[in-house]
């Protein structure tokens, strides 16, 4: 990214045009940019960034990591009670034809939130039995990491979409250290963690209350003054901002 970060991402202007030219690297530069947005909770202008940019490009290139990095943009709005579900619907169908491919957990995970996310139970069914054999039949590090926190993960998504937030947060947060084996980098694993706190937010178990407390806390010692991390502190103390 060239350019000079000034107060307000001014400096995007400068460096549009640049990645317009610049294929994949300009989809991912714009997926930064939009999760700013997400961040300061400028849904509006997310969408439209993704609209033109994001989504659009995604879709034409059909990049597998472009194409998982718009479903996890589309969630993380939809984690703050927006609907997104007309939006992923092209997704969904790009994802349903790597079902079987098994190339990276990171990837499989993303497909399955893609199916759910449109109520595709069919899909979803299908892609939990193939991957089930892929634990039993595969080898490799992808095979070990889906065994050890890949499946988990999808079956924790599953509860939540079935609005069972309670056995969503018992599902994964035992393995929450262990969600770095699916890979990606730690922008893109945010989601997942975003998803154990607003699991454990819905949650009716008391525990997962303290849980999310605590979640809440750590993201604010690690990233002060975060509007997102304001706004779930909202919804913790069912507050408004």
């Amino acid at each position: 990214m060239t350019g000079q970060h000034v107060k307000g991402l001014d400096f995007m202007s400068s460096t549009e045009n640049d990645w317009k030219v610049c294929g994949l690297t300009a989809c991912h530069n714009y997926w930064h940019y939009g999760l700013y947005h997400i961040e300061q909770g400028n849904f509006e202008d997310a969408f439209r960034l993704f609209e033109k940019e994001i989504g659009k490009r995604s879709l034409q290139s059909k990049s597998t990591m472009e194409i998982v990095n718009s479903v996890s943009f589309l969630y993380r709005i939809k984690f703050e009670g927006v609907p997104v579900k007309e939006k992923l619907y092209d997704f969904n169908e790009v994802c349903k034809n790597h079902l079987d491919d098994h190339v990276l957990g990171f990837n499989d995970v993303h497909y399955m939130m893609a199916c759910l996310g449109v109520d595709d139970t069919k899909s979803a069914r299908n892609f939990k039995d193939s991957i089930k054999e892929f634990i039993r039949c595969g080898n490799g590090d992808t095979r070990d990491a889906m065994n050890t926190v890949g499946l988990d993960l999808c079956e924790a998504f599953t509860a939540y979409e079935n609005q069972q937030f309670s056995d969503a947060v018992n599902i994964i947060y035992p393995k929450r250290y262990q969600i770095v084996k699916l890979g990606g980098s730690n922008a893109q694993r945010d989601v997942f963690n975003l998803f154990i706190i607003h699991a454990a937010l819905k949650s009716d178990d008391k525990k997962h209350q303290n849980l999310a407390r605590m979640l809440i806390s750590e993201r604010d010692c690690l990233k002060a003054n975060s509007p997102l991390t304001t706004r779930l502190k909202a919804k913790m103390y069912n507050t408004s901002i």
